[in-house]
C-alpha cells in the first residue's frame, strides 16, 4: 500500500541516483547530485572532494555502466523514518586518480574495470524518492545490518 516501496520506482530510481552521482564525482561538483544523496554523506562526500583539491587530485570516470542493481535488505519502519534499502551494485568505468598539476595518473588505471559495491538507500518522504547514505566495497558487506524481524502483535 506505500507508493515508497513500489520496486520499479525504487530501481528506477537508484538507477537515476547511480549516473548522477558518479557524474557528479567526476565532475568534482556533488551539487548536480544533491537531490539524490542524504543531507549527512553529500557534506561527506563534498569533504572528500576538497581534500583532493587540496591535494591536486581528480578522480576521472569514463565510460560508467550500471550492470547490475540488485537489493538486498531492506527495513520498512513503521513510522517511515528509518526505512532504508540496501543495493547490491555492479558497474564497470574507467576509473582513475591524476595529479591535476601534471595530469599524470597517480592511481588506478585508464582501463574499463568491473566493480562490486553496495549502497545504502535511505527514504526521504519529503522528496518522495530514496536518497545515497552510504557507500560500501565489496569486502566491508559485512557491515550492512540486516533488519530483525519485527513481532506481529
Amino acid at each position: 500500500k506505500d507508493a515508497m516501496w513500489k520496486y520499479k520506482k525504487i530501481q528506477k530510481q537508484v538507477e537515476t541516483a547511480y549516473y548522477k552521482i558518479q557524474k557528479a564525482w567526476g565532475d568534482q561538483d556533488m551539487t548536480q547530485a544533491k537531490d539524490w544523496i542524504e543531507e549527512e554523506y553529500y557534506q561527506t562526500l563534498q569533504t572528500k572532494i576538497e581534500w583532493m583539491k587540496i591535494r591536486n587530485q581528480k578522480n576521472v570516470l569514463k565510460k560508467i555502466s550500471l550492470l547490475e542493481a540488485i537489493p538486498v535488505s531492506v527495513q520498512d519502519d513503521p513510522d517511515n523514518t528509518k526505512d532504508c534499502v540496501w543495493y547490491y551494485i555492479r558497474g564497470s568505468m574507467i576509473d582513475y586518480t591524476i595529479d591535476t598539476t601534471t595530469n599524470l595518473i597517480v592511481e588506478g588505471k585508464n582501463a574499463k574495470t568491473i566493480f562490486v559495491e553496495y549502497w545504502k538507500f535511505v527514504r526521504d518522504e519529503e522528496a518522495a524518492r530514496w536518497k545515497l547514505a552510504q557507500i560500501l566495497q565489496a569486502d566491508e558487506k559485512d557491515q550492512i545490518v540486516f533488519q530483525e524481524e519485527i513481532p506481529k502483535k
